[in-house]
Parts: C-alpha cells; sequence; structure tokens
C-alpha cells in the first residue's frame, strides 16, 4: 500500500504564504475595528478629562 499523503501534501512554504495573507488579512480588519472603537470613545474620554480637572481646580480654589 502506498502512503497517498505526500502526494496530496502542500509544501510548508506555500501553506506559510496562505496562512500570513490571511492573517495580515485578519489583523488588518481587527486593526481598522479598534481603530473606530477607540475614535467612538474619544469624546468621551476627553469630556472625563476635562472635567476631573475642572473639579480638582474647584477644590484647590476651595483650599486658598
Amino acid at each position: 500500500m502506498e502512503n497517498n499523503t505526500q502526494s496530496t501534501a502542500v509544501h510548508p512554504s506555500t501553506r506559510a504564504v496562505a496562512f500570513e495573507g490571511q492573517r495580515q488579512e485578519a489583523t488588518g480588519e481587527g486593526l481598522r475595528y479598534y481603530q473606530g472603537r477607540i475614535l467612538d470613545e474619544l469624546p468621551g474620554a476627553a469630556f472625563a478629562v476635562i472635567t476631573l480637572v475642572w473639579v480638582i481646580a474647584c477644590f484647590f480654589k476651595l483650599v486658598w
């Protein structure tokens, strides 16, 4: 009986190139999603920082 796995096997470098292409595509989509989520949260984070600075400034004004 012959071993048929060798005749249908894909060369490792071909698999690596195909996997690399899939990984780059998935990483690109994930990066765009992550950047979109950060940009969606940015106004709220800026508002929180400004509010905290205002509250701390008010407390310092009370102390003086």
